[in-house]
């Protein structure tokens, strides 16, 4: 599809008018054209000087409109035939149901950060650790959390002193070694490490 209005447009040469049909056997449903200048001079016989020259004259002309610029791996322009002036590039894309290769990495873009781990401002803290504390402070916590601190101390307990621990402290507590809680043979294993 060629814009009507280019056929009696008196402004535009035989040159510039088979360069906008050429673009045009590119676009999409929408308008929307990536090809390279290169391509189209090739296709017409032309340098690519002249299809530059006459794409800037489709462009001042209002038949032509940038939509984005080419990137690395990507020379071609983004460029859309206009049809009606209110269709900006994002319409296009919804009317061709398809979305240029600009598009396509700018959703890819936005797609990326908005899923990024997001990061603290600042340096992260340093957590002490009891080692450098010394030796004679020990956390004061209770349960599982006490018995795993001993393991990051680097701690070995011995099976055998577990199962004496627990013995002591059902003797203190006055119930069988089977019901005794996490906390309070952490508490006796305390008593016995002091």
């Amino acid at each position: 599809m060629v814009p009507f209005r280019a056929a009696k447009d008196k402004r535009l040469g035989k040159t510039e008018l088979r360069v906008l049909m050429m673009v045009c056997a590119y676009a999409n449903k929408g308008g929307l054209a990536w090809v390279g200048q290169e391509r189209v001079a090739g296709h017409l016989g032309v340098s690519r000087r002249r299809v530059g020259q006459c794409m800037q004259k489709l462009t001042d002309c209002g038949y032509l409109r940038v939509t984005h610029k080419g990137y690395p791996g990507q020379r071609a322009f983004t460029r859309q035939v206009i049809f009606r002036d209110s269709i900006d590039a994002d319409e296009a894309a919804a009317i061709a149901g398809e979305l240029a290769p600009a598009q396509l990495r700018q959703q890819e873009k936005e797609y990326m950060d908005a899923n990024k781990p997001k990061r603290k401002p600042g340096r992260p803290r340093k957590e002490k650790t009891y080692q450098e504390q010394g030796t004679d402070s020990l956390p004061q916590s209770r349960g599982e959390d006490g018995i795993r601190e001993l393991v990051d101390l680097n701690i070995l307990i011995a099976p055998e002193i577990v199962a004496a621990a627990r013995e002591r402290a059902a003797a203190r507590a006055g119930v069988p070694p089977e019901q005794v809680s996490e906390a309070l043979i952490h508490a006796e294993l305390r008593r016995m490490l002091e």
